[in-house]
């Protein structure tokens, strides 16, 4: 459930189920007003941090939740600036709809349920504020198993999930490559940590990138 202020902004409200076993089905997730997690996420070319996000939830229906979301940002100095507190509504089973030239697109970030060896394709575009430059993705996403993984927030039992594809911006701009892991545990009701590479048209690689969850907040 959080979602484009990197990785951190692209999920936002996730749902839950009982401690994973190696070989268990993982439905989608059901959170709770008052559940929390935060992310910081890292650049991985210098190791310094570019953001720290906290998401709050404010109200559930059956398909979406409102979230709140406090974030600071870090200058390359290491100053932090802090944004006013803002709210939006996700789609409860962490799904993102964008809107392209006037179509809606989605991006599956976990089809739901989840098991090892599950997989999925997924086409989905989006355009620049101005609308001169619409960028097409194309996505295959795999549940390659179940991993330990540790951050500060403590150590959680995951679904590895691996995203990789192309991003079409045209004739004028080309074609490059993405990837991002998720990985999600169903104790923390969320993705515990997100992993992002993209490579450009020309083969070289750009942004890199992880969030990791540092702090939560959640009913059983």
């Amino acid at each position: 459930m959080f979602a484009a202020y990197s990785a951190g902004m692209l999920l936002a409200a996730a749902m839950a189920v009982s401690s994973p076993s190696m070989g268990q089905t993982v439905e989608a997730p059901k959170v709770s007003p008052g559940d929390t997690w935060k992310y910081q996420t890292v650049d991985q070319w210098s190791g310094r941090p570019k953001t720290e996000a906290m998401f709050t939830v404010l109200g559930v229906t059956e398909e979406y939740v409102r979230m709140e979301i406090e974030m600071r940002s870090f200058a390359a100095n290491g100053k932090p600036t802090r944004y006013p507190p803002f709210e939006m509504t996700n789609h409860a089973n962490l799904d993102m709809v964008h809107v392209a030239n006037g179509k809606n697109s989605t991006r599956v970030n976990f089809a739901w349920p989840l098991f090892p060896g599950k997989q999925w394709r997924y086409e989905y575009a989006i355009s620049t504020p101005d609308n001169r430059i619409t960028t097409t993705f194309r996505m295959a996403a795999e549940v390659t198993g179940w991993e330990d993984v540790e951050t500060s927030a403590g150590r959680f039992r995951a679904l590895k999930v691996v995203h990789t594809g192309t991003a079409d911006a045209g004739p004028s701009v080309g074609v490059g490559k993405n990837a991002w892991t998720s990985w999600y545990s169903p104790e923390a009701k969320n993705y515990v940590r997100y992993q992002v590479e993209v490579t450009g048209p020309d083969g070289a690689p750009g942004l890199r990138e992880v969030s990791e969850l540092t702090a939560i907040t959640v009913r059983p």
